[in-house]
């Protein structure tokens, strides 16, 4: 994914979202906040732990996406 995104066959979001994902997979954080989780004692939606949270929308921005409080 990385090499497609390199050569502009692959948005750089969808493989920050699939980071995220794999990060998830392994109840590690996650880099661009893309992940919910579901929790079922209070049957709410949560994001998943953001890494540096402080500078999550930069990260986000340098992929493509819109900041965090858009997307929650």
């Amino acid at each position: 994914m990385q090499q497609a995104v390199k050569e502009g066959k692959l948005e750089p979001w969808l493989l920050g979202r699939a980071e995220d994902r794999m990060a998830t997979e392994v109840r590690d954080l996650q880099i661009y906040g893309t992940q919910i989780k579901y929790d079922p004692e209070t049957k709410t939606l949560n994001l998943w732990p953001i890494d540096d949270p402080k500078n999550v929308d930069k990260r986000r921005a340098a992929i493509g996406l819109g900041p965090i409080a858009a997307f929650l």
